[in-house]
């Protein structure tokens, strides 16, 4: 997440008539992108942590016949 913040303080641009400071669009969907690609891979890293000891416990349980 932090990371798509970073991006997005980097990208924003004051607007003088405005007042105000704006993000361009195309960079607010690449922050999006950056947050969902560091949560998924996040719960990807969960899931092989936890299932990788299951498949272990699987196969001392039921004995893999490789014939």
């Amino acid at each position: 997440m932090q990371t798509a913040l970073d991006h997005l303080e980097k990208h924003k641009v004051f607007i003088d008539t405005l007042g105000i400071d704006m993000i361009p669009l195309s960079e607010a969907y690449r922050a999006v992108e950056k947050s969902i690609d560091s949560q998924l891979a996040e719960v990807m890293e969960t899931l092989q942590a936890q299932l990788g000891g299951l498949v272990e416990d699987l196969e001392t349980i039921i004995p893999v016949d490789n014939d």
